[in-house]
């Protein structure tokens, strides 16, 4: 992977405590595929053997672009230094969101069966809400599609304006 013309680093922290907070694995592999083409590094971030079964899935159909595995790689220090070092973080409602906001990092914040309040939800740069009539509803058991309904292009359009307010277009 060529790093020399990488021009920024997203930090994607792709599990959460419950399966239901979990972005779907084909979606992620859609934005590395965004950022690979603006030159910005993804890095996968995580812990546990969901997320690393959900990291080399993401791996598998990221074969070529710029994207990274950390996931169960970091101590919680390290965790806490490329939150703070990337250019950006995108996550579903999970610890490594709420440290990347505490730390000042702009977020991309995504919530499906979980709501936060409105004052605290603003304090994120960007924030995609799934489209489910049962947003925010807690049911752990609920077989609706919750974060599947947190399209791709969204998040992508959301990074993408992160990256012009990061790095603006000359002219």
């Amino acid at each position: 992977m060529e790093r020399e013309n990488t021009r920024c680093c997203a930090a994607l922290a792709i599990g959460a405590s419950k399966a239901r907070k979990r972005w779907p694995v084909p979606y992620w592999a859609q934005l590395i595929h965004f950022l690979s083409e603006k030159n910005c590094l993804a890095v996968l971030l995580g812990s546990g053997a969901e997320e690393k079964k959900m990291a080399r899935e993401i791996m598998a159909q990221c074969s070529g672009q710029r994207v990274l595995d950390w996931v169960d790689k970091l101590s919680t220090s390290e965790l806490l230094c490329v939150l703070a070092d990337a250019s950006f973080v995108v996550a579903a409602d999970t610890g490594p969101l709420h440290m990347a906001r505490a730390l000042g990092t702009p977020v991309i914040a995504m919530f499906g069966p979980t709501s936060l309040s409105i004052s605290y939800t603003q304090s994120f740069d960007k924030v995609v809400y799934t489209s489910c009539e049962k947003m925010g509803c807690l049911d752990w058991k609920c077989d609706l599609p919750c974060m599947e309904r947190i399209a791709p292009q969204k998040v992508i359009k959301a990074a993408e304006e992160i990256l012009e307010s990061i790095f603006p277009q000359k002219g």
